[in-house]
């Protein structure tokens, strides 16, 4: 039958796989992709037994908890279009756990398929931009390989896309797919090349360095614990590695400019008998740190936030006390106003108060203990370490990108680590 249970099943595993795809294009492809998949959810019922997973795995309820914060909020913000656009845009952190996490079992040979998927998507995404920008280079003689300019015309910029690429190359890397034929083992290093070169032009620093100090470095240790593998093997690896940092970093290129960039500190400017600030990456961010710190204080917001609408609002009075100091050289005021706080630990505490940046460090912390506990060290390196480094520099979940790309690839991760555990208490009783 069409719509036998086992069909059902088989249409939500697919709208899984076509989520995945839909990450890194447009906005408008993840929301439809999202609607397919609930559709599929319902349609696979079992709503007795839905409602008994909800209730078991816990830590969906600090998902749905962090986004009843945010809609609690809602009452004492005053820009109240603001707070509602905002609790739209993060309606999948209240959705993902339901559909996903508390949903049926996701098995391994599932979730292998749905990261190969989004593996497929990424390079896929990566080689329409090269070809846009080179057809460019050849018309116009203008270069638009590095950065923001590589994949300008989507909806993401160029650090989120390199979050993507990061997960997926380091997914390439670790994770174990089995057997592979001859071809398969040429498709593995042209994903592995190609992806690295693009991850490298996106020219997102802290997560090049992440990958150089955490990703390569597992990499060259798994293929050193394989039964085949040849000294030969890893020193070609080793001497490959240092061949990419000296590339990198001892020679003229965009990449390592922008580095020194974070590292020259720039003189401040004298106009009008007034000192003014100029900003890089790093001192903007600590700019922005510093205000929302003063907000915090100043309005004693540490028990319950602004609002998930008014802190833009909030910023923009901050920023005003300080506009003698700042220069357009770098930064307009007006859009540094308008920023989040580029810090989704910060975004919360200024927003939600001390226990939204509880609730959003135990949904940060959580993964690496349950990690911990069933032994998939690979899902730390893969997703969970730069998610939470990204975090650290990107408010990644007051946006569509981050909130579809987080939410669903952890609500995976919890649906695979809930069942397996399950299975061990059903092996063995006494665990």
């Amino acid at each position: 039958m069409i719509f036998s249970k086992a069909n059902r099943q088989q249409f939500y595993y697919f709208s899984l796989c076509l989520v995945a795809f839909s990450i890194p294009l447009l906005f408008l492809f993840s929301s439809i992709s999202v609607i397919i998949l609930c559709v599929s959810w319902l349609l696979t019922g079992d709503f007795k037994e839905k409602i008994k997973w909800l209730k078991e795995r816990k830590m969906l309820w600090v998902w749905i908890g962090f986004y009843l914060l945010h809609a609690v909020s809602y009452l004492y913000s005053e820009d109240k279009e603001q707070s509602s656009f905002d609790l739209q845009r993060k309606l999948s952190l209240i959705g993902l756990p339901l559909v996903i996490g508390a949903a049926t079992s996701i098995p391994g040979n599932i979730l292998s398929r749905v990261i190969k998927t989004f593996i497929v998507s990424v390079t896929l995404v990566g080689i329409i931009f090269l070809v846009r920008v080179t057809y460019i280079y050849f018309q116009t003689g203008e270069s638009y390989f590095f950065y923001h300019e590589l994949v300008k015309g989507s909806d993401t910029n160029a650090v989120y896309i390199a979050w993507y690429y990061f997960f997926s190359l380091t997914a390439l890397l670790l994770f174990d797919w089995g057997k592979m034929t001859r071809t398969g083992n040429w498709l593995f290093g042209i994903l592995v090349i190609f992806q690295t070169i693009f991850f490298l032009l996106l020219s997102s620093k802290s997560l090049i360095i992440l990958f150089l100090i955490l990703s390569f470095p597992a990499y060259v240790i798994k293929e050193y614990h394989r039964k085949e593998h040849g000294t030969f093997r890893i020193l070609i690896l080793c001497m490959t590695g240092l061949l990419f940092v000296g590339l990198l970093f001892f020679t003229k290129n965009p990449i390592r400019t922008r580095y020194l960039d974070i590292l020259t500190q720039k003189e401040p400017k004298i106009e009008n008998n007034q000192m003014r600030r100029q900003f890089n990456n790093l001192t903007l961010r600590l700019f922005l740190w510093k205000t929302g710190i003063e907000n915090l204080n100043d309005h004693n917001l540490w028990w319950y936030g602004c609002g998930n609408g008014d802190l833009e609002l909030l910023q923009q009075e901050k920023i005003r006390q300080y506009e003698n100091q700042l220069t357009s050289h770098d930064v307009q005021n007006e859009d540094i106003a308008s920023y989040n706080m580029h810090n989704m630990f910060m975004q919360s505490l200024v927003t939600l108060g001390i226990p939204g940046l509880a609730l959003f460090m135990i949904i940060i912390i959580a993964p690496f203990i349950a990690t911990a506990k069933s032994g998939e060290y690979w899902i730390a390196a893969a997703f969970h370490i730069p998610s939470f480094c990204f975090m650290m520099q990107e408010a990644a979940l007051q946006t569509h990108a981050g909130v579809m790309f987080f939410g669903f690839f952890s609500m995976l991760f919890w649906n695979y680590y809930y069942n397996n555990s399950a299975k061990q208490m059903k092996t063995n009783p006494a665990m």
